[in-house]
């Protein structure tokens, strides 16, 4: 199964993603601007053996959905 978190990588976001990350699958972080953040928050799901992406996109928006 795919998860996407939309705003996955801080706060609350992140806290779903942790409890979603299964070892193998594919887990989507999306976020809006903090490239710092998410690969923070890439590098503290790695232990999860999750298959973990980042996706900068501002799903607001039609451009970014």
């Amino acid at each position: 199964m795919t998860v996407v978190v939309t705003g996955g990588t801080k706060g609350i976001g992140l806290a779903i993603a942790e409890r979603l990350a299964r070892p193998g699958e594919p887990l989507l972080l999306a976020y809006r601007s903090d490239d710092a953040a998410a690969e923070a928050a890439k590098a503290r799901l790695a232990p999860t053996g999750a298959k973990v992406t980042t996706i900068r996109a501002d799903v607001g928006q039609i451009e970014g959905a």
